[in-house]
């Protein structure tokens, strides 16, 4: 099983899930068990809008370390994020669909109604908005999204979050010409951008 399956698996189960439920979930996915840096990654990948101060106290859980964090104490210390609300499973979904629009699409006419209909549902949905950013800005290391879908999203909501991971990526690389993709990101964040005239959403 690769990792954005075991991600895919445990985001299908958090909305009926408490923390606990899906750290056991996790270590069942993972064929050496369950760890701490284990617990953290991939919570922070499948969850990204809980903060990392948050996931690193997580990380005293006594199942997984002697930090002396137990079950309760897990569960109340995630309890914001999971079970995940409504709200954040259908932007999982909408969010998915996007990527599936960009995945299938062969120009970005193809695309933009999937990437608008995101657009649509973050400002019209309170609330997930912050989440959405926080799946952007870890989207812009693991590569999880594409980058036209990336584009458009920054271009609309200029999300502090992504272009600030953006630029750290580019200040961490040895030759950060090379990250076209990157440089691309931070350049949609601008009123100038030059992609826009290629969507019909921002003419």
């Amino acid at each position: 099983m690769t990792d954005d399956e075991i991600i895919a698996q445990l985001r299908r189960a958090a909305p009926r899930s408490t923390a606990v439920v899906a750290a056991e979930t996790l270590s069942k996915l993972l064929p050496t068990g369950l760890t701490q840096s284990a617990l953290i990654s991939y919570f922070k990948r499948a969850f990204p809008e809980i903060p990392l101060r948050v996931l690193l106290d997580a990380g005293g859980w006594s199942r997984v370390s002697h930090g002396g964090v137990d079950d309760d104490q897990f569960d109340r210390l995630l309890s914001p994020w999971l079970p995940r609300n409504v709200a954040l499973v259908a932007l999982d979904r909408a969010v998915a669909m996007a990527q599936s629009a960009y995945e299938a699409g062969e120009s970005v006419a193809d695309m933009e109604p999937a990437f608008a209909a995101l657009v649509d549902f973050i400002q019209g949905t309170p609330g997930v908005e912050p989440a959405a950013e926080a799946r952007f800005a870890s989207a812009v290391r693991d590569g999880s999204l594409g980058l036209e879908l990336m584009e458009f999203c920054v271009h609309v909501f200029r999300w502090p979050a992504v272009v600030a991971e953006a630029r750290r990526l580019l200040g961490e690389a040895e030759h950060p010409e090379l990250l076209q993709g990157t440089l691309h990101l931070v350049a949609a964040a601008c009123d100038d951008w030059e992609d826009a005239e290629l969507y019909s959403y921002f003419r």
